[in-house]
């Protein structure tokens, strides 16, 4: 994108990036277009934006396994407590 400092470029980016839930990183183009640009950098570029990807994801997998044990949790507890009632009423249920 092309604009104006501080015109928002940078949000939206972001915004698109979270709505697609693709990696977003922010990059500072400048030193690409002066005199005396290295190739090392573009590698660096791409190793950050791998990381980035795989916290995305890793973040995405520990919210599947957060959900997935809160449920489990649930259930035991909910089992349990179903069970000790169950030991300790003396009524008969229907």
């Amino acid at each position: 994108m092309i604009g104006p400092t501080g015109c928002g470029k940078t949000e939206i980016a972001r915004r698109l990036a979270r709505l697609a839930d693709a990696p977003f990183l922010k990059v500072e183009a400048t030193k690409f277009t002066e005199v005396g640009y290295v190739g090392r950098d573009v590698e660096q570029i791409v190793r950050d934006l791998v990381e980035v990807a795989i916290s995305l994801v890793k973040e995405r997998r520990r919210k599947g396994v957060e959900a997935r044990a809160q449920l489990a949790a649930e259930d035991a507890c909910s089992t349990r407590w179903l069970v000790r009632r169950l030991a300790t009423d003396t009524r008969i249920l229907p």
